[in-house]
Parts: structure tokens; C-alpha cells; sequence
């Protein structure tokens, strides 16, 4: 991979959609699958940068797959691609673990590629601060277990 190639996952990609995106992931590295299992059957064989998910965001399912993907693909950036526009949806979107909400017919491929490198970007930051942070955590944990220890 280029410097600025990474790998995608397409989940559930509305085949027009696909079209939109082609010219857009050329630079990366893209499999495209249509269920959660395929997805954790690709995550077994490579690691993936950011899963691109798209969705109608009209039915319960589609909340629940953000949650499971996001609590497989923790370290991959989830992009969620709707029409939707309603603020309260979108925000429960994020607040489901989805990284970037955007409607792909309003984006053209300059300002694609700069939302999805600094979405992925961001998350990597934000994922290795998280495992940083419980590893500090752990050895001040150790380290207090270690100072009783001492006292007894």
C-alpha cells in the first residue's frame, strides 16, 4: 500500500453506491462483503483501516449492526454512509460508535479522501491513547498493589 492507501471494508453497499465509491477507494485497498460473518471472516486474514457501512438508518437492524460493528472492528474507523439528514439520528449514530456520518451524493471524491483519512486517522489516535491509557492504568494499578505489599 501507498502511504495514503489503506484497507476498506464495504458492508452492505448499495450497488449504486459502489459505483459512487469506486472511483474514490482506487487508491485503497477494498473488500466488499454484505454481513457482519464476512466481515469477521476478513478481519481473521487482514487488519482494516475504516468498514464503510451503508445505510437507510429507517429500522432498528440498522442501529444494531453500528453496535456490532463496533464491537468487532473497534480499531477500525466505521464511516456510515445515509440520506438520512435527521440531527437526533445522526447523533445517536456517533454515539453508537460510528466515526463519520456522510451522504456520499453530496461529497464529492477531494473532500471523500480528506474525510476518510482524517476519520481514520483520528480513530487511530484515539484508539492507541485509549490502550495507552489502560496500560498506565495497570501499572499504577501494580505499582499500589506492589507499595501494600511492601506494608504489610
Amino acid at each position: 500500500m501507498t502511504p495514503n492507501s489503506y484497507s476498506i471494508l464495504l458492508l452492505k453497499i448499495n450497488p449504486s453506491n459502489i459505483e459512487c465509491l469506486h472511483p474514490m477507494l482506487l487508491a485503497h485497498q477494498v473488500t466488499v462483503v454484505n454481513d457482519i460473518s464476512q466481515a469477521e471472516s476478513v478481519l481473521h486474514k487482514q487488519s482494516i483501516d475504516s468498514v464503510i457501512l451503508d445505510l437507510s438508518l429507517r429500522n432498528i437492524q440498522d442501529f444494531e449492526m453500528i453496535s456490532s460493528i463496533y464491537s468487532v472492528l473497534k480499531n477500525a474507523a466505521i464511516i456510515v454512509i445515509s440520506k438520512n439528514e435527521d440531527q437526533a439520528i445522526l447523533q445517536q449514530i456517533i454515539q453508537l460508535g460510528a466515526d463519520e456520518v456522510l451522504d456520499i451524493n453530496k461529497t464529492d471524491a477531494h473532500h471523500f479522501q480528506r474525510i476518510l483519512i482524517s476519520t481514520i486517522e483520528r480513530h487511530k489516535r484515539a484508539f492507541n491513547s485509549e490502550i495507552e491509557m489502560k496500560q498506565d492504568n495497570k501499572i499504577f494499578s501494580q505499582s499500589k498493589d506492589n507499595e501494600k505489599a511492601r506494608w504489610r
